[in-house]
């Protein structure tokens, strides 16, 4: 649908858009609008690391996996911190909308980017309602309007990173936030990592990239502070080995149904998880840190 009949009513009601916060952000001339999802050119094109049935595999995991879980109340805790609710947050790379999903559903204005088609199907089955298919680029959003943006697990995906934290400076407004998480730890790199990453992070190394990058860190502090020690022993062992016997040529990739199975727990499991992760989110919830674990949270802000 051509963007001069988005506000019309020249089409079904399917195709109307609603003026708001997130349409006043959009550079209409570049996207097109159907079933309730805005759509880039050359979505086709698009390099991503999960292809469908990765997205569909997780989409059927993600509300009650104790990762998710965890990972969405860690970063709802440092939204809160930082950025007051009558702001906005538009998402990029957000898969099928689980944590777009969690703070919309906490009292946020939230929109998400994603270029994975089925990605943006599954977030609209989940209630949300700005979704833009495609990638998150000047030509398809105005310059400094966005008040956050939030890439969660993302950054590793990409290879030049610098260039990928510059290039949201133009969007966001002056002192504008990422909120941002990434895997930690590049001696914990396994088979769960060849799904297209790029590289886990020391604390350091993202400091460096985000200060590089034309930012300043507001706030950063690792999670997950047990999960090194059983990657550790129930990944990149195994992954060491396999490479080992497939001559150094690197460790077979971990299929979406594997990365289920570790995603999820039995219910007993998961209490125990829970009460073992429950410390951490004590002290980032009060604006603490801690000092070691799988993930990285960061907070950084637009500079000048």
């Amino acid at each position: 649908m051509p963007y001069q009949d988005f506000l019309s009513g020249n089409a079904g009601e399917s195709n109307q858009v609603r003026s708001n916060w997130f349409t006043d952000k959009l550079r209409f001339g570049n996207l097109t609008f159907q079933d309730g999802i805005f759509y880039t050119g050359g979505v086709e094109q698009c390099d991503i690391s999960y292809d469908d049935e990765s997205h569909n595999t997780l989409f059927a995991v993600e509300d009650y996996s104790y990762w998710f879980t965890h990972r969405n109340v860690i970063i709802k805790c440092c939204v809160d911190l930082f950025a007051p609710k009558n702001k906005c947050i538009i998402e990029i790379g957000a898969g099928n909308g689980n944590t777009t999903a969690y703070l919309a559903n906490n009292g946020y204005k939230v929109g998400m980017f994603e270029p994975g088609c089925f990605g943006c199907h599954n977030a609209k089955r989940r209630g949300v309602k700005n979704i833009v298919c495609g990638l998150f680029e000047k030509n398809t959003i105005k310059e400094n309007t966005v008040e956050s943006i939030g890439i969660f697990d993302v950054l590793e995906h990409i290879e030049d990173d610098k260039k990928f934290l510059e290039d949201f400076k133009g969007s966001l407004m002056t002192d504008g936030l990422i909120f941002a998480t990434v895997p930690a730890h590049q001696c914990l790199w396994s088979g769960s990592d060849d799904c297209g990453h790029f590289r886990r992070y020391s604390l350091n190394a993202l400091r460096k990239v985000a200060r590089s990058a034309g930012y300043d860190i507001l706030y950063d502090t690792y999670f997950f502070w047990f999960f090194p020690l059983a990657i550790f022993l129930l990944r990149r062992i195994p992954y060491l080995l396999n490479k080992e016997k497939r001559g150094g040529g690197g460790g077979e990739r971990v299929s979406p149904e594997k990365v289920q199975q570790e995603l999820t727990a039995p219910k007993w499991a998961g209490k125990i998880i829970k009460f073992l992760l429950s410390f951490e989110l004590k002290r980032i919830k009060n604006g603490g840190r801690v000092p070691f674990g799988a993930s990285i949270l960061m907070v950084l802000r637009k500079r000048g």
